[in-house]
C-alpha cells in the first residue's frame, strides 16, 4: 500500500476535534475543503473513465444535472422556494437512476443487481407522489447524510486491495463517536448542519455523538476524495484546474465569513452537482470489477 495511505494520524486527529469541537471543525473544514474536494472526485471520476459515455447517456447525464443544478441555484437565488428545489433534486436522481440501469445493462456481470436501481428509483418516485411533502424533504436530508459513506463504494475503482481496505476501515471511527456517551461539545446552534436539525426534529432524541459522528463522517469523505482516492489510483494526475479549483474556493471562503448561510447555499449548487454524479457510478461498480473502466465510450480515452 502507498506510504500516504498508512498512518492514522489525520483520520484520529479529525475524530478527536470532532468529539470535541464538532461545529468548529464542520465551519473550518466545509469552507477549506468543500470546493475542493468536488474538484477533485470530478478529476478522479473523469481519470477512472466514469465521464466517457455515449452520446445519449452523456447528454441525458448532462440534463438531469442541470435540473438538479438549476433547482439548487434558484433556491440559492431566491427564486424557488425548499420544496421546488428537493422536487429538482428527486427528479434528476430518477432519470440518473435510469442512466445507471443503462450502464450496468452495459456490464451486466452480476445481472441480477440490475433490480437495484429499480427498487432505488422507488424512493424518490414514491417521495414525489406523497401528498406529505416532508418525506421528500426527508429523502434528501437523508441521501445527503448518505452520501458522506460514498467513499466506501468508490473505493472499488481504486487499484490496490489494501488501498481499498484502507478506505473503508477509515468508516468505522464515526460509528465508535456514536457508542461515546457523552460529548464536551456546546449546542450546534444554527450553524450545525442542515441534516442535524431535521434529524433532531424527526428522530429525537439521537445518540449524544450523533452531532461529532456527522461531522467527522463529512470530514473523512473530504479526506478520502482529495487524498486516499488519488493515492491509491495507478498514475494520478494532477492539473492546472487544481489552482483554478483553489481560487475559487478561497473566494467561497470569504464568502462564508461575510453571509454563511447564502454562502452554505451557493456551495449546495457544487456539492449536489458532484454527489448526485456518485449514484450512477456507484450502480456501475456494483456491476462488477473493473466496470468503470469498460463502459462503453463514444471514443477512446485521450491523455490530459
Amino acid at each position: 500500500m502507498p506510504a500516504a495511505l498508512r498512518p492514522w494520524g489525520i483520520p484520529l486527529l479529525l475524530a478527536g476535534l470532532a468529539w470535541w469541537q464538532p461545529l468548529a471543525l464542520y465551519l473550518v473544514a466545509l469552507a477549506c475543503c468543500g470546493l475542493p474536494h468536488v474538484g477533485w472526485e470530478l478529476a478522479w471520476l473523469q481519470q477512472r473513465g466514469a465521464l466517457r459515455l455515449p452520446r445519449g447517456l452523456g447528454v441525458g447525464l448532462g440534463a438531469a444535472l442541470l435540473l438538479q443544478m438549476g433547482g439548487r441555484l434558484g433556491f440559492a437565488l431566491g427564486g424557488l422556494d425548499a420544496l421546488g428545489a428537493v422536487a429538482a433534486d428527486l427528479f434528476s436522481l430518477l432519470i440518473l437512476l435510469g442512466l445507471g440501469l443503462l450502464l450496468m445493462r452495459s456490464h451486466a456481470a452480476r445481472p441480477a443487481l440490475l433490480a437495484l436501481p429499480l427498487l432505488a428509483a422507488a424512493l424518490p418516485l414514491a417521495a414525489l407522489l406523497s401528498p406529505d411533502p416532508q418525506w421528500a424533504v426527508g429523502l434528501v436530508i437523508l441521501l445527503s447524510v448518505a452520501h458522506n459513506f460514498t467513499p466506501l463504494g468508490l473505493a472499488a475503482g481504486l487499484d490496490s486491495p489494501d488501498a481499498r481496505r484502507h478506505v473503508r476501515r477509515l468508516f468505522l471511527l464515526p460509528l465508535g463517536l456514536l457508542l461515546i456517551p457523552g460529548t464536551p461539545s456546546a449546542t450546534p446552534g444554527p450553524l450545525a448542519p442542515a441534516e442535524l436539525g431535521w434529524l433532531e426534529h424527526h428522530w429525537a432524541p439521537l445518540p449524544a455523538g450523533a452531532f461529532p459522528a456527522l461531522v467527522l463522517a463529512q470530514c473523512l469523505h473530504y479526506y478520502a476524495v482529495l487524498r486516499l482516492l488519488p493515492a491509491g489510483c495507478a498514475g494520478w494526475r494532477g492539473g492546472s484546474w487544481q489552482w483554478v479549483v483553489l481560487g475559487l474556493s478561497a473566494a467561497l471562503g470569504l464568502g462564508f465569513v461575510w453571509d454563511f448561510s447564502a454562502s452554505r447555499r451557493l456551495y449546495a449548487v457544487a456539492s449536489g452537482l458532484h454527489a448526485w454524479l456518485e449514484w450512477p457510478v456507484l450502480l456501475a461498480l456494483l456491476a462488477g470489477p473493473g466496470a468503470l473502466s469498460t463502459w462503453p465510450s463514444a471514443s477512446p480515452p485521450t491523455e490530459s
